[in-house]
């Protein structure tokens, strides 16, 4: 703090270089990434499983502002979570909380699975290089014990093809005109006549 004295007016003036060394500036917001905003390293926050409900409780330090905080749980392979490429997101939620004590929750699967409590949003896909410690936004985790998770495939009805429309046959049947017995029995004589006259004839021809 530089201090000068200005007599020509006669009046005492004090300048203050530094008005930071008198307290008069409000502190800064600090970083989230160079602040433990959730008291990481003494494991205050914390996550507790209960009838498939994991709840998670953590405190923002004042000093960190508002902070974007995510829970989310995930179906895991094995009980270690490994490997991270298989976890697949069961059930989340995201907010955007001002500094003090919050409470969370989702549903966790009747199977293997990790619960994670982060800073920010929900990697939707991890893997070995995608990671929340590896962007250093990891507050707490759980896992959970279980039967293997088993992947439901849906497979969609097989509609079979089209058939052709079914070919009808059709069977005329032409029925003769009924002649009766009456006809038949004419016919019958007509050709007797017949023959007894080409008979009767051959005999005049052939005098026998």
């Amino acid at each position: 703090m530089k201090l000068s004295i200005l007599t020509k007016t006669g009046v005492l003036s004090l300048l203050i270089a530094s008005g930071s060394a008198l307290g008069l500036l409000a502190p800064a917001t600090v970083s989230a990434d160079t602040l433990q905003c959730f008291g990481e390293e003494t494991g205050s926050a914390n996550i507790v499983i209960n009838n498939n409900v994991a709840t998670a409780t953590f405190t923002i330090r004042q000093a960190c502002g508002p902070q974007q905080v995510s829970l989310v749980s995930y179906k895991s392979p094995s009980p270690g979570g490994q490997p991270l490429n298989q976890q697949t997101v069961f059930q989340s939620t995201t907010q955007t909380l001002n500094p003090g004590t919050y409470s969370l929750a989702v549903q966790v699967p009747d199977c293997y699975f990790q619960v994670d409590l982060v800073r920010g949003g929900v990697i939707w896909q991890l893997s070995d290089q995608h990671t929340y410690h590896g962007e250093n936004r990891f507050v707490t985790s759980k896992n959970g014990t279980g039967p293997a998770c088993t992947t439901t495939t849906t497979t969609p009805p097989v509609t079979p093809p089209a058939s052709p429309p079914a070919v009808q046959s059709s069977t005329t049947t032409k029925s003769l005109p009924n002649t009766g017995a009456g006809n038949v029995a004419l016919i019958g004589l007509g050709s007797s006549l017949i023959a007894g006259l080409l008979h009767a004839n051959r005999r005049r021809i052939f005098g026998r």
